[in-house]
């Protein structure tokens, strides 16, 4: 049930299994401090294969083994919720300068997202988009960080979200509301973000519609 859904995102600040997962979850969103490279990410005046460098929480301690084996591509799993659901809330770490670290781990992790996890990324992805918008859109400026394979991940996380309650409020005008709310916080963004969140839209739109062709049993 979608009521259900804030209970497992939060559900990270939990009692862990172990007093290692305790560690690596706590120090998740902080980043690491004074790595000039890392905290100028997002500046225009660095090369743009720049930007997308984190080799310092890559190198940091506090970044939990989980984030770096996704960033990495190795062998990686959700079994563990307490770490696998802490890389959501860093989406929004009070540290911005980890923002697009966790932005890339979060976007990795999509590839193995089913149950549990699933639905915690629905829901922390679409507040994170609805929340920081512009900063989410800003995220797609350079194409060396995040491509277009990149938005469609984030159009099928969002669509973990309107999946869930398919089943019970099938409104067909109901991407075409959410995308305009978008649209109405982003007043103020610069003619790429505005394409970005063109194509997202479009994205967007293609799979709802599609969602709502399929048998009730089928959706979500």
């Amino acid at each position: 049930m979608l009521y259900l859904i804030p209970l497992i995102v939060f559900s990270c600040n939990q009692q862990a299994g172990d007093s290692k997962t305790q560690k690596e979850s706590k120090g998740l969103g902080a980043g690491p401090q004074g790595d000039k490279k890392d905290s100028l990410a997002g500046q225009t005046h660095l090369p743009d294969s720049l930007l997308c460098v984190y080799d310092s929480y890559l190198k940091a301690p506090e970044t939990s083994s989980l984030a770096k084996a996704i960033y990495l591509k190795k062998h990686w799993d959700l079994e563990n919720d307490t770490l696998a659901l802490a890389l959501i809330d860093s989406l929004s770490a009070k540290n911005r300068d980890s923002r697009p670290f966790y932005f890339k781990v979060v976007t990795l992790s999509y590839a193995k997202a089913d149950g549990y996890f699933a639905e915690a990324l629905g829901y922390g992805g679409k507040r994170y988009v609805d929340s920081n918008t512009v900063e989410f859109l800003s995220r797609f400026d350079n194409h060396y960080c995040f491509s277009s394979r990149d938005l469609e991940t984030w159009a099928n996380i969002l669509m973990l979200y309107f999946g869930i309650g398919a089943d019970y409020k099938p409104d067909k005008q109901g991407m075409i509301k959410y995308t305009h709310q978008l649209e109405s916080k982003c007043k103020n963004c610069s003619t790429t973000q505005l394409q970005t969140l063109s194509r997202l839209s479009e994205l967007l739109k293609v799979k709802w519609e599609a969602l709502l062709k399929k048998p009730a049993q089928d959706a979500g």
